[in-house]
């Protein structure tokens, strides 16, 4: 859809061959990413919700859309069973978060418009669900407390399972669990850290939700921790109201301005506006119909400072002016065991960063060139060409990553940042200031090797001052 205000034109992107609709290529798995045009079935599944928002799921071909979904789940024995394909065109499951991402749209058409699916479009749609299950306990077995967004996928849809097919064995195996990964992520700051992820912190608010707000026979000690997280994540969501979060784990800003939109002022009653308009209503306007914002914790003022603890006692800081916001992450990488040569943190994240509402995001990037192929972290591309080839140097073990030390006062930052290792197959190594979007006039400075970069605004000026060690 290319208009301001998004219509529920059901043919637009339709393809009747497959069952789904189409997006543009490229898709970010290697499998797909030389691909003009791409069927991806989160995107198809949340169709079917919006479709049953809107009250037309009779203008669209349901069981043809389920079909096709179940189609691309693995119903064979074997470690990908019950698993969705993120695209129809993927041989085999890659990105295996397509489980969750497209079992949570799944299981809201299910829980909320049951009522509405026809005999053999809910036989289809339970028949995946029960498939499902079997990838999410599994899933919850490996205890990735680390990676939140992931594992309180599985945790929610693992728990909704259970009720929307009305299964009793489990239960409490499953709320202890539960209840382990909330202290994990209270107790260690969130693992990986994306409580400072705009990104992937919606996805948790977006997880939290739909089970609370769905969950019939949840224990009651869950339902208040699961709150709390909630409450935790809102709580960050209103620190940066009217801006991004500084700095940043776990973001794709690599080439634009990011921008951010409040969870609370997603979740909305849909009328056609709002944040998400463009793409058609969401399950942030479900949640609005079954009172969600009953649920939430009282909405809190902007702050100026901001502390935020991260994992093994690191802290992210922020300062923020109403032109301006600085932040930084006392030590990254945070968890550095989550480095690895195809995939990793460092390559999308900006430990050091500011940000204006206006545009001019910059931060502090590693960069290299060997070969012709430049590595960036965070990166210089896009996700698509940097899932899976983000690393600074291919084929070392272990993989090589700069180091980043900061200290924080208010508007002012002293960062240390070291590249411990060299691979001698490259032929440029730098660490950078990037400034993307730039409104600024820019002026340099300095002797020596002491280098000055002073940054004027009509509010203010940023000076920015290296000295290479």
């Amino acid at each position: 859809m290319t208009s301001a205000a998004w219509t529920a034109d059901w043919q637009h992107n339709w393809d009747p061959e497959v069952g789904l609709w189409w997006t543009e290529g490229p898709g970010h798995t290697i499998a797909v990413r030389d691909c003009a045009v791409l069927h991806p079935g989160r995107e198809s599944s949340l169709r079917l919700v919006q479709a049953a928002l809107l009250g037309q799921l009779d203008q669209i071909e349901v069981e043809r859309v389920l079909g096709a979904l179940r189609e691309m789940q693995v119903t064979a024995p074997g470690k990908h069973q019950g698993c969705f394909r993120w695209y129809w065109e993927e041989p085999e499951p890659v990105d295996t978060n397509a489980a969750f991402f497209t079992t949570i749209n799944l299981l809201a058409l299910q829980l909320c418009f049951r009522e509405a699916l026809e005999e053999r479009s809910l036989a289809l749609l339970d028949t995946m669900l029960t498939d499902v299950q079997v990838w999410f306990a599994h899933a919850v077995e490996e205890r990735t407390f680390y990676y939140p967004n992931k594992y309180l996928g599985d945790l929610v849809c693992a728990w909704l399972l259970l009720e929307a097919l009305n299964k009793q064995d489990g239960d409490q195996a499953l709320a202890e669990t539960m209840l382990e990964a909330a202290d994990y992520w209270r107790g260690h700051g969130w693992g990986w850290g994306e409580h400072m992820s705009d990104t992937y912190s919606w996805v948790c608010l977006q997880e939290l939700s739909l089970l609370l707000l769905f969950a019939k026979r949840l224990p009651e000690a869950v339902r208040e921790t699961y709150r709390g997280l909630l409450g935790d994540l809102l709580a960050i969501e209103d620190a940066f109201d009217g801006g991004v979060r500084v700095p940043a784990i776990r973001s794709y800003a690599f080439a634009r301005s990011p921008r951010h939109v409040n969870y609370r002022d997603r979740v909305r009653p849909w009328d056609g506006t709002g944040p998400v308009a463009d793409r058609g209503p969401a399950l942030e306007n479900l949640f609005a119909q079954h009172g969600w914002h009953d649920l939430a914790s009282a909405r809190a003022p902007a702050r100026r400072s901001v502390t935020v603890p991260c994992f093994g006692g690191a802290v992210a800081i922020a300062h923020n002016e109403p032109d301006l916001r600085l932040g930084s992450v006392s030590r990254y990488p945070v968890m550095p065991k989550a480095e690895h040569d195809t995939w990793g943190l460092c390559w999308q994240s900006f430990p050091v960063c500011f940000w204006r509402p206006g545009g001019d995001w910059g931060f502090l990037q590693w960069e290299v060139e060997a070969n012709g192929r430049v590595g960036a972290h965070p990166s210089s591309g896009t996700f698509f060409t940097s899932y899976g080839n983000a690393a600074l140097a291919l084929g070392v073990q272990p993989p090589i990553f700069g180091r980043t030390w900061a200290i924080q006062w208010e508007g002012n930052l002293v960062a240390l940042r070291i590249l411990p290792a060299i691979d001698s197959r490259w032929e440029r190594a730098c660490d950078r200031l990037r400034v993307v979007e730039p409104h600024a006039q820019a002026s340099e400075g300095g002797e020596g090797i002491w280098r000055q970069l002073v940054l004027t605004y009509p509010e203010r000026e940023v000076s920015v001052q290296a000295v290479p060690l």
